[in-house]
């Protein structure tokens, strides 16, 4: 028999705390994250319409939710940085890596006021 998952209530909190930590940076995006109740959290993306959203993921717990929208959210910059330019057929890591130094702490610094505002600090310690 399979085993099903469900989320606890902790986890569902730290959930909900992390969508409203990203919740104004997607409002332009094609991409929606819903609360599922005990089955947790379900993050919808690349809408096309008539026939809806293209991939869905679900999380039960917070850091993975997290990482991904703080991986959604760095692509987006990075694709907006290098847009137009040579750098936009790379991949995003070497995207990343070819920013200025100080371009490339200032976004890391987003991923920890992100953490900050989603009550997630421990997990990641200042640069």
């Amino acid at each position: 028999m399979e085993k099903k998952l469900y989320i606890n209530k902790e986890e569902q909190e730290k959930c909900r705390n992390v969508v409203n930590a990203y919740a104004e940076e997607f409002d332009d995006e094609t991409l929606l994250v819903l609360e599922a109740g005990r089955f947790g959290f379900v993050k919808l993306q690349y809408y096309n319409d008539p026939y809806g959203f293209e991939d869905a993921l679900i999380f039960h717990d917070s850091f993975s939710l997290f990482q991904d929208l703080w991986e959604e959210w760095l692509h987006i910059q990075l694709l907006n940085l290098t847009k137009d330019t040579k750098m936009a057929e790379m991949e995003y890591e070497d995207m990343f890596r070819h920013l200025a130094k100080e371009k490339q702490e200032e976004l890391m610094e987003k991923r920890n006021y992100f953490a900050a505002k989603a009550n997630m600090e421990s997990f990641f310690p200042p640069l």
